[in-house]
């Protein structure tokens, strides 16, 4: 039976997929403990020869096949719309090309070219687990294995409705190869993007519990608790500044404010003095910035075809929808199919762009978060001069760490990009709109 009850074991849902699809050139431990602090059979996870040539096995079998999907366009999908529409047959021809360099680089990246920097990448994923104190009964695994699990079971099922309206419309009976290859292409881009957006969310929950292991450090529950502490030592310092008197400060029921020892800062000061706590997370932020630039860098080329070949489809497939709506009979059934099938695929390939986008802008923002964190525990009185010079530290360091995810340059993966594109999107639309309504 399945448990999710260290990292190796959540992460088992999307190995067994990117194995299936070539994208996984790794072999993880059956089981993983920890002992005193340290994971037991560490080097036990690497790359096997068998693995990688599978991968490459996969590369030269989506080669192989994929001209026979081009031919079938030509033949079958390109000769059905004729003249009336040579827009479309350029710009298919692009979404075509672009969607094969994706695959094909997808796997150039990820298992020929950056395996070792990505296995690298995991060990130091459990190491910053082990720093900072996350165990099975904290739950944290289980939920991270069950949402990989959810992810792939409803992205499988995405492909699998896909394959059934694509099927009843071009591939019954006839060009099951060119529809394999098809869907091979989308599956290697779909498991890639998976991969991406689960890395960046254990980057992003990852800053998050620094943020809250700062804020615990200091005796608070959380940030909460931290802003009224910091509130009330304000209006007492206000207060003793204008040299009010005993009496009236008394009788404003306004006193000094203490730190709440919890049970947590009980524990913490007895393993741990705050300062030590505060130079282990500073460690830590440090180890994630250094995982997101490798993430970065290893997902930057096939994520930047990725996000070029779902602008394209998508513009593709909404135009399309748009012409076979106004100028078309809608009421036959092949229509209506047809209507569905770019209904599911637009709905599929949006989906994508908003997870991608939308995961790196929360990692980036509780990245960000972290120096507001050190700032309001570094306004607290009075604080160990070790402690404050941690803080310090921590305050010069964050500066030159500013998390942003930009496939090669090109541009920041954030809420403003998803709003670009969506404007750019209705924008091109419009005008193939009107180019084909003056062809009419």
């Amino acid at each position: 039976m399945w448990k999710s009850d260290n990292l190796f074991s959540a992460m088992l849902p999307i190995l067994l997929i990117s194995k299936f699809v070539g994208l996984a050139p790794f072999s993880f431990p059956s089981s993983m403990k920890r002992d005193t602090g340290n994971l037991i059979e560490i080097n036990t996870f690497k790359t096997l020869i068998c693995d990688i040539t599978y991968s490459v096995a996969v590369l030269i079998l989506y080669i192989v096949t994929f001209p026979f999907f081009i031919m079938w366009k030509i033949s079958k999908m390109y000769s059905t719309f004729g003249d009336r529409s040579i827009t479309f047959i350029i710009i298919d021809c692009l979404s075509v090309s672009l969607q094969f360099m994706t695959s094909f680089l997808s796997i150039c990246e990820i298992v020929l070219r950056n395996r070792q920097i990505i296995r690298q990448t995991v060990l130091e994923m459990c190491q910053i687990d082990v720093l900072l104190e996350i165990n099975s009964t904290t739950r944290v695994y289980r939920k991270t294995g069950v949402i990989l699990l959810v992810q792939v079971l409803f992205w499988c099922a995405a492909l699998g409705i896909l394959y059934h309206f694509d099927y009843e419309l071009w591939y019954k009976g006839k060009d099951i190869l060119s529809g394999l290859s098809k869907y091979e292409t989308n599956s290697i881009r779909l498991v890639m993007v998976v991969q991406f957006v689960n890395f960046v969310h254990f980057i992003k929950n990852s800053f998050k519990t620094i943020n809250l292991e700062i804020v615990k450090a200091f005796g608070f529950c959380d940030e909460m608790e931290l802003d009224d502490y910091l509130l009330q030592s304000s209006q007492w310092y206000l207060m003793k500044s204008k040299n009010a008197k005993l009496t009236k400060y008394r009788h404003a029921n306004l006193s000094m404010p203490h730190l709440k020892y919890s049970d947590f800062r009980k524990e913490s000061l007895r393993r741990q003095s705050m300062c030590s706590r505060i130079h282990v997370l500073r460690d830590v932020h440090f180890r994630l910035n250094h995982i997101a630039t490798m993430i970065n860098s290893v997902y930057q080329v096939p994520i930047l075809f990725e996000v070029m070949a779902v602008l394209t489809i998508i513009a593709l497939k909404f135009h399309l929808g748009l012409v076979t709506i106004f100028f078309e009979n809608v009421t036959s059934s092949p229509m209506t199919l047809f209507l569905s099938l770019n209904f599911w695929w637009i709905v599929l390939h949006l989906s994508k762009l908003i997870l991608i986008v939308v995961s790196c802008q929360y990692a980036t923002r509780h990245s960000a978060r972290t120096a507001l964190v050190v700032q309001k525990v570094a306004l607290m009185k009075p604080l160990d001069p070790n402690t404050l010079f941690e803080l310090q530290l921590f305050s010069q360091q964050l500066l030159h760490h500013n998390l942003a995810f930009s496939p090669c340059g090109f541009f920041t993966l954030n809420h403003c990009f998803l709003s670009s594109c969506l404007e750019s999107l209705v924008t091109y639309i419009i005008i193939l709109l009107q180019f084909t309504h003056a062809k009419k």
